[in-house]
């Protein structure tokens, strides 16, 4: 095994690990954050200031996130199909 293939491996493993405690945890920094979504800090820092993402700021200073609201936030914003689209148009109308 070449070193740039250990160092591959070694990053691998790493990024399980953060991921691992990334999952455990119940409230995120917006690292955290930023880590889970692969969002900007830009974009984190845009949909803060317009209260379109939940978020904490006990210390009038640092964000933090509850996991279970962000995950709420990801699935309630979701893009249907086309054909969930034409099932949901057709259903509307049989009501």
């Amino acid at each position: 095994m070449t070193t740039i293939e250990i160092k591959m491996q070694l990053h691998e493993i790493k990024t399980l690990v953060e991921q691992g405690a990334l999952n455990a945890k119940e409230v995120w920094t917006s690292s955290d954050l930023i880590k889970y979504t692969g969002m900007s800090y830009s974009k984190l820092t845009k949909l803060t200031s317009s209260g379109a993402i939940p978020f904490y700021k006990p210390t009038n200073g640092s964000l933090y996130f509850k996991k279970s609201e962000i995950i709420n936030w990801i699935t309630e914003h979701k893009i249907f199909s086309d054909q969930e689209a034409d099932a949901f148009i057709i259903n509307h109308k049989k009501k």
